[in-house]
């Protein structure tokens, strides 16, 4: 069977239905077009937006070199339950769906896409395929990061100048702020611990996107701070508590 594209003139009417869901993937996997999303080195060729009110997402993976070596995955953006699926389920679902590919463990696939791409439908397993799933201490560090990045350069009260996996269980982001106890700008070091009480890393961080706003003035993150500078900022600050409410 192959699955030829709908007619430009068909695909209109369900624009509306990917949403802020299907733009948040979108964002989400955009890195992964030259960045290996897995660990045997395949990068994003394509996402495609929903197909009619059932529809899904379609993700498209190759090796970067061959378009031969092209998989396609139809998946979901909900769980069982309606609910939004978190972007970081979606990365490591895909890295599981790779892998079962590469080992051969996945069912033959339903058919080609237009542009010849092996295309498998994993709408229904892949909320459960998903939730199984557990990050890496990197996919911690990259959470923050990648919010931090989306909103605060828009932001006058603040920018994100760098950041470092500061211990096996700690992420610091370098945020240069404006001073009211100093006049001139600072920069501080916000620590926010990237594991929960049983050593696992975490899916979820804290909102420090959200809140940096408001801690964007030194006269606010010094009721957080746990050290002097370490070399590339003035002063470290812990809002672990504070961005994401008391570890699990």
């Amino acid at each position: 069977m192959r699955i030829v594209p709908t007619a430009p003139d068909e695909w209109h009417p369900h624009i509306t239905v990917a949403g802020p869901e299907y733009e948040g993937l979108l964002y989400w996997l955009r890195s992964f077009v030259a960045v290996p999303l897995t660990g045997d080195a395949l990068v994003l060729r394509g996402v495609l937006p929903p197909r009619g009110t059932d529809g899904g997402p379609r993700v498209a993976l190759w090796n970067g070199r061959d378009l031969s070596s092209s998989v396609a995955f139809d998946i979901a953006l909900t769980d069982a339950e309606g609910d939004l699926l978190d972007p970081l389920l979606h990365i490591l679902a895909l890295r599981r769906l790779a892998a079962d590919h590469a080992a051969g463990r996945l069912a033959a696939p339903a058919g080609t896409d237009g542009f010849g791409i092996p295309v498998h439908d994993m709408r229904q397993r892949y909320a459960e395929i998903a939730a199984a799933c557990r990050p890496t201490i990197s996919d911690a560090l990259d959470l923050p990061l990648r919010a931090l990045t989306a909103q605060v350069q828009d932001l006058e009260d603040c920018a994100l100048w760098g950041f470092v996996l500061a211990d096996d269980a700690t992420g610091r982001y370098y945020v240069r702020v404006p001073g009211e106890i100093k006049p001139e700008e600072i920069m501080v070091g916000v620590d926010v611990r990237l594991r929960d009480r049983t050593g696992t890393p975490k899916r979820h961080v804290g909102m420090l996107d959200v809140y940096l706003p408001s801690l964007a003035y030194d006269r606010d993150l010094t009721r957080h701070r746990v050290a002097d500078g370490d070399g590339y900022c003035d002063m470290v600050c812990d809002v672990t508590e504070f961005v994401g409410g008391p570890e699990e």
